[in-house]
């Protein structure tokens, strides 16, 4: 089953989400900081991941890039 990591710290936003992908067919993870994120990212290897530019602990651009080094097909 593919799944689809969402990382962003606004609890609504990962709420959508999960309610519009999450079923049978994709299993919906999601994380509010970039460090639970980046756990996550190597704890299940998430086929697609979903991520905000904005998050309140860290750049998500710099999160971007962490996530590549654990797994650049992400």
């Amino acid at each position: 089953m593919p799944t689809l990591l969402v990382i962003d710290d606004e609890a609504s936003i990962r709420f959508s989400i999960e309610q519009v992908f999450d079923g049978p067919d994709v299993r919906v993870i999601g994380a509010e900081t970039a460090d639970a994120g980046l756990r996550l990212a190597a704890e299940r290897s998430p086929d697609v991941i979903l991520l905000d530019i904005h998050l309140g602990d860290r750049s998500g651009l710099d999160v971007f890039r962490e996530l590549r080094s654990i797994d650049p097909k992400a």
